[in-house]
């Protein structure tokens, strides 16, 4: 996929998520993005986040209530959705092509049909 907006390790990775048009492309360079927490972020359709290269972007998400997000070709080293039984509920959300190198948590309350998938990733922890 293209890149609409490049960010390098440092920037500010919660707020262009949120600030990003739906089916924008975010693409982070090579390097370590520390913790980035993703709270209700609804999107009328997808924005990706993905690494420039191979899974060279290394990011650690704390995410709840959010709506049409894609992951991709990222180094995960944790990710954790937890969600309350309150609304908006997290769905609609992707993890492709990525490397989880820590634990993945989705706590997802009582959401119906939350529609997540995590396809083509590997888990080395």
């Amino acid at each position: 996929m293209a890149c609409d907006q490049t960010l390098n390790p440092g920037a500010n990775v919660a707020l262009a998520v949120a600030n990003a048009a739906p089916g924008t492309t975010i693409c982070l360079n090579s390097g370590s993005y520390g913790t980035v927490v993703l709270d209700n972020i609804q999107k009328a359709s997808p924005v990706t986040l993905q690494s420039t290269a191979g899974t060279g972007a290394s990011i650690a998400l704390t995410t709840s209530r959010l709506n049409r997000l894609a992951f991709k070709n990222l180094t995960i080293t944790s990710f954790s959705n937890v969600d309350a039984d309150t609304t908006p509920l997290t769905k609609n959300i992707s993890i492709l092509d990525s490397r989880f190198t820590g634990q993945a948590l989705l706590r997802m309350g009582t959401t119906p049909a939350a529609n997540i998938l995590i396809d083509n990733c590997t888990f080395d922890n």
